[in-house]
């Protein structure tokens, strides 16, 4: 049985149309929340843009989440996650599955051990269903960026670390998940693409990843990027690759696309794999989770560090067209030394403009003009310092022509997006806390209004930020989007880095790394 659809549901992705159900929401929010009401979050930083904005946001706003109010407050938790929650918790409302009596408004977690959990994203909070156990799952002892949870200091598993994307119209999760079928954890490790129905309970499609050539060498790899799902002719995915935390040579940087048909059992079909640095190392894609992001026309995302090899493109912005195949790359103007790469922050493609903004370790914001595929302004030096101290990785956003910012070791802040293409570097501080770590803070803007024109006037941004370092104790905040006062603030006993809080129908959704996710709403 198909769920109920709304005009609202995001199966396509229209600016026009979300324009549109933003306005309705406005409407909703004056008379009683309603399915119309409701906006999805079904991928990395909520839209194809990737601007980290969810506009959607009709019940939370600057009146009602003050701490002082003592109307807004944790009010659930999901408990029994049985790992690491790297990917972004994913929101879909209004969903119908198989044996249940009635749709659910439903959040998708997916973990580090490669398991799928649906949860009730309303009360009780209750678990709906799960998938566990697909196949043995590569334990990485290289990669000491990632970690079990709760956290023993030792390296954990890998099984998914790049976000999955929802389709509605198919009632499918797409996600990508990194397998040792061996069961020995010797890294000797496949990555295999997987379309888990959800209606069914069932993965009902899975096929390796791996390129015409032979050269991707899945066990020198990590997939972190967030999948893009674009409804296209025909449609399509894309995600990324880097290398081991290590960087241990040889590895090179991915970006795959798929096209896919769904008649009834999906089947998807490789469109193109680009390989970022095929005559060395380095250029991999990963952008601290984030998703490769698309304007309308191409695909946009960073590369990492690498030697300047001809015919390879570390440390750049890159451009792909909509079947995958390679366009162009814009290096990192000034370079990026050593591990200062460009990567560590996503490309964001400003909705409704043809401007991409980027930034990376090395605290530069960078402003792509899509037409000329050329700096729009100079470098924007956003972060407190050019070396690793002030890097960027997930404390970034756009939001009603405003870039938010929250770099390591630094405050967060606000930059007018016109000021930042007159060269006017004009920050407003918007916090007087500080992310003291060096992975920075993670950050996200809700509101109302619609993708490309939000309303400024009440938007809030979500932030956690570790305390101590990039593992251990950390915070939960809310700040007003416009004044930058502090709303609301909780303690974290153990910080989830580059994995952002999700805002979707007046709940807040914040993975820790214990293996849980608190859930912050109004009483």
């Amino acid at each position: 049985m198909r769920p109920q659809r709304t005009f609202c549901d995001r199966d396509r992705f229209s600016l026009a149309k979300l324009t549109m159900c933003g306005i309705l929401c406005l409407l909703c929010a004056a008379v009683a929340p309603s399915a119309w009401c409701q906006l999805d979050a079904p991928l990395a930083n909520y839209d194809q843009q990737r601007t980290g904005g969810y506009p959607g946001e009709v019940s939370l706003n600057p009146g009602n989440v003050p701490q002082g109010l003592g109307l807004f407050g944790l009010v659930g938790s999901y408990q029994g996650i049985d790992n690491c929650i790297y990917a972004h918790p994913l929101y879909v409302h209004n969903v119908m599955i198989s044996g249940w009596s009635q749709p659910q408004n439903v959040i998708f977690i997916l973990t580090t051990n490669g398991s799928i959990y649906v949860f009730n994203a309303d009360q009780p909070f209750n678990l709906l269903d799960s998938i566990t156990g697909f196949g043995q799952f590569a334990n990485n002892p290289q990669n000491g960026d990632v970690r079990n949870c709760p956290d023993n200091g030792l390296p954990g598993p890998t099984g998914v670390l790049g976000t999955p994307v929802v389709d509605r119209a198919n009632n499918r999760l797409w996600y990508v998940i990194d397998r040792d079928d061996s069961g020995t954890q010797t890294g000797l490790k496949r990555y295999v693409f997987v379309a888990y129905n959800y209606s069914t309970h069932l993965n009902d499609m899975a096929i390796d990843v791996m390129d015409p050539g032979g050269a991707f060498m899945p066990g020198q790899q990590t997939q972190r990027t967030g999948m893009l799902y674009n409804y296209s002719n025909p449609p399509y995915f894309s995600f990324g690759f880097s290398s081991t935390r290590s960087d241990q040579s040889p590895w090179q940087g991915w970006v795959f696309t798929y096209t896919y048909s769904c008649n009834p059992v999906c089947a998807q079909q490789l469109s193109n794999a680009v390989n970022l640095s095929p005559n060395s190392d380095g250029a991999g894609v990963w952008m601290s989770g984030g998703g490769i992001a698309w304007d309308g026309s191409f695909q946009y995302f960073t590369t990492g560090n690498g030697p300047a090899v001809g015919g390879d493109f570390p440390n750049s912005l890159g451009q792909l067209t909509i079947p995958g195949a390679f366009v162009n790359a814009l290096p990192a103007p000034g370079g990026q030394a050593g591990d200062a790469d460009l990567g560590s922050g996503r490309a964001i493609a400003v909705p409704g403009m043809n401007i991409v903004l980027a930034a990376g370790k090395a605290g530069n914001l960078y402003l792509l003009d899509t037409t000329s595929f050329s700096l729009a302004a100079p470098m924007q030096p956003v972060c407190p310092d050019t070396t690793q101290n002030g890097a960027l990785f997930a404390g970034f956003a756009e939001w009603n022509r405003d870039v938010y910012t929250w770099c390591a070791r630094d405050n967060l802040k606000k930059f007018h997006l016109s000021d930042l293409l007159s060269n006017n570097l004009a920050p407003i501080q918007l916090s007087q806390e500080t992310a003291m770590n060096d992975a920075g803070a993670n950050i996200g803007v809700s509101g109302t209004g619609g993708w490309g024109q939000p309303d400024g006037s009440n938007g809030i941004v979500w932030a956690t930020y570790g305390t101590i370092g990039r593992f251990g104790p950390g915070i939960f905040a809310a700040y007003d989007a416009n004044t930058g006062g502090l709303l609301f603030q909780d303690s974290l006993a153990a910080w989830q880095k580059f994995t952002p809080p999700v805002v979707a129908n007046g709940r807040v959704y914040v993975p820790t790394a214990d293996g849980q996710v608190l859930i912050y709403g109004l009483f």
